[in-house]
């Protein structure tokens, strides 16, 4: 092996170790999104729910009508439904973003570099 092959296949290897470690932290900053949002859509869904079980009581007693009902239910079901929707939307988004960075101009570099650190090994 020669000494100019050597840094090459170091310079692959630290690209991928570099990637790896920016798709970790896309993940763990994911994971940490999503349980967030999850934790206030649980919270905002048991206010909603409370409130549905008090206009529950009230129609039970003739105070209410099932219309209340659902006008209480309304705001949790915006408010899913936006959520959702930004989440479709930012995760294509996420996707399309992912495709178009490996330009094809970078994927040969990267090829080229992988073909010539494994002939090295060859």
């Amino acid at each position: 092996m020669t000494e100019s092959t050597q840094p090459a296949k170091e310079d692959v290897w630290a690209i991928i170790e570099s990637e790896r470690k920016r798709d970790r932290l896309v993940r763990r900053l994911s994971v940490g999104a999503w349980a967030v949002t999850l934790c206030v859509m649980l919270v905002f869904a048991a206010i909603i729910g409370a409130e549905v079980v008090h206009t529950l009581d009230l129609v039970g007693q003739g105070v209410a009508t099932n219309s209340d009902v659902i006008k209480n239910l309304i705001p949790l079901l915006g408010v899913v439904g936006v959520t959702s929707l930004l989440l479709a939307l930012v995760s294509t988004a996420a996707v399309l973003l992912r495709f178009r960075t490996a330009s094809l101009g970078d994927i040969q570099l990267r090829l080229a570099s992988l073909e010539a650190a494994l002939s090295d090994e060859g």
